[in-house]
């Protein structure tokens, strides 16, 4: 994003409270592990705040735990069992 300093560790101040309505959300889903899980990463390093959804708490724990700067908050959902989704 421009005007925003990327930083790849997922490292960036608290989140604190929002200041206006140009802050950016994301919702990715398959957030445990591959593409989806580096585009949370990459979202939240480049300032956004994301809300990923994987099959397991394990995976969206240790998603978690590597951007501990609270952009990154981890919703367990199976997208496709739609007894959950719908």
């Amino acid at each position: 994003m421009p005007g925003r300093p990327a930083d790849p560790k997922c490292t960036l101040n608290e989140l604190g409270p929002i200041p206006d309505a140009d802050v950016e959300v994301a919702w990715v889903t398959g957030a445990g592990k591959g593409i989806g899980r580096a585009l949370a990463k990459r979202l939240a390093a480049d300032g956004w705040i994301v809300a990923a959804s994987a099959r397991t708490q394990e995976d969206l724990t240790s998603l978690e735990a590597e951007c501990p700067s609270a952009r990154v908050q981890g919703f367990p959902l199976d997208v496709t069992d739609l007894t959950r989704t719908a």
